[in-house]
């Protein structure tokens, strides 16, 4: 997105240039992992699954995921660091705690004079996730990207 189209979605919207630039790379990042091959063991939920999925008017600052059983933590986190090939993307600390993957995606762009962190967080807790139940195929969009994606959805 240019300068002048993020100026119009700020006013529009009625937030910082800031909130616009996080939830085009939010749709990015989230494109890229549902894209992936870890996309079917993940399942978006939170704030911004809200934003995104549920139309809340509220915007958010991170990407929360559960895990489902297959998840392969180890190689999710050098595709979580491989995140710096995209454009914009200039560092990812990824690692793994003792309940959660966790991810900082430092993002960089010539529209906000420094830089912003999108934390990625991914709970490992053990708990059976049942699609129909807990979670569902959902299509998730946001004015800030041109394509929408399909991914697996907490249920609110």
């Amino acid at each position: 997105m240019d300068a002048k189209a993020a100026t119009e979605f700020a006013k529009k919207l009625q937030v910082s240039l800031t909130h616009v630039v996080r939830e085009e790379y939010e749709m990015v990042i989230l494109k890229e992992i549902f894209d992936s091959r870890f996309g079917k063991y993940l399942i978006f939920k939170g704030g911004t699954a809200l934003r995104l999925a549920y139309r809340s008017p509220r915007f958010s600052e991170d990407l929360d995921f559960t895990a489902t059983k297959g998840l392969s933590v180890e190689k999710f986190l050098v595709f979580l660091k491989g995140l710096t090939r995209l454009s914009g993307i200039v560092k990812v600390e990824a690692r793994e705690k003792f309940y959660t993957v966790f991810a900082l995606v430092k993002v960089k762009n010539q529209i906000l004079p420094t830089a912003i962190s999108i934390k990625v967080e991914v709970s490992k807790r053990k708990k059976e996730w049942v699609k129909g139940r807990d979670y569902d195929d959902m299509l998730i969009s946001s004015e800030m990207a041109v394509f929408r994606i399909l991914a697996q959805v907490a249920r609110i």
